[in-house]
């Protein structure tokens, strides 16, 4: 018998034999006259043709992580991943604390001088087991406010209570607290402070802030300002100069850009009249 099949390539035929070859017991295909190697009999193709293992589908990309692609399997892989890489219970409250200052200092714009005076105030906190018991935020946002004075920063716990969503006698109770367990002693608040951020807030001139913070001055040297509140006393203050200075600034618009009640502007504001001799803060005509 003889087979006669064309390569691909366009080479010569092929001869098989019919008979076998002597102790195989396989069919010998003969090309040119010469016997196929053992090696290459059967039907695996040859090594230089065998084609390549190659991976179907590519890496998996990691899943997005959040409410709807987590389910309870992601929720306690990220969970253990969390507690893996914070050994201790401490090193785990640091990392929330941390988080939370990070956030409240980034919403209210806090220096990073005052932010370093937080965590160094919350490290102290923690190591004298003030935290055990107690939230974490609200003893973040009590030690921001602590910076926040020990610095003299011009901020109220109201403006930290309302980025913090905690609620302000929360915070106050834990600022107590700190002052009293950890002996930290608060500088005097200053009114003259508070007088740029209230000015800023409601458009008033440099001659008006001058004025009113020379109206403070005097009010420090005669002890009036003792026990009131600095915001107040600088809103009261402001809004007398924006009279001698006859720039038109209600008690209402004061009132909001200090964060105030309008009763108090006027209480402070009547005070000051009747204390203070007026006549040296207006401005001599020429």
């Amino acid at each position: 018998m003889k087979v006669t099949c064309a390569h691909a390539d366009g080479m010569e035929p092929f001869r098989v034999s019919e008979e076998p070859t002597e102790g195989r017991g396989e069919v010998d295909p003969v090309h040119g006259g010469g016997e196929v190697p053992r090696q290459r009999q059967g039907f695996d193709p040859p090594a230089h043709r065998r084609p390549q293992r190659r991976r179907v589908l590519g890496p998996l990309p990691w899943l997005p992580v959040g409410r709807v692609a987590e389910g309870a399997p992601m929720l306690r892989l990220k969970k253990w991943q969390i507690r893996s890489s914070c050994q201790s219970s401490v090193d785990r409250n640091l990392a929330q604390a941390m988080s939370g200052l990070d956030r409240l200092t980034d919403r209210l714009h806090v220096p990073r001088a005052v932010k370093e005076q937080a965590a160094v105030i919350y490290r102290r906190a923690l190591k004298e087991g003030l935290v055990r018991g107690r939230s974490i935020l609200t003893m973040v946002a009590a030690s921001l406010y602590a910076a926040l004075r020990v610095t003299r920063t011009p901020m109220t716990l109201s403006e930290i209570a309302r980025v913090s969503t905690i609620d302000e006698k929360d915070i106050s109770r834990s600022y107590r607290i700190l002052i009293r367990e950890l002996g930290l002693h608060m500088p005097v608040q200053r009114a003259q402070l508070n007088v740029p951020k209230i000015a800023s807030k409601v458009e008033v001139g440099e001659e008006a802030q001058r004025r009113a913070i020379e109206i403070l001055g005097e009010a420090d040297r005669l002890k009036i300002t003792i026990g009131k509140d600095p915001m107040g006393l600088a809103a009261s203050a402001l809004y007398m100069a924006c009279i001698i200075n006859e720039e038109n600034r209600t008690q209402k618009v004061l009132a909001e850009a200090a964060d105030v009640t309008e009763v108090t502007i006027r209480n402070r504001y009547t005070e000051l009249k009747r204390v203070l001799n007026l006549d040296r803060f207006k401005p001599e005509r020429g």
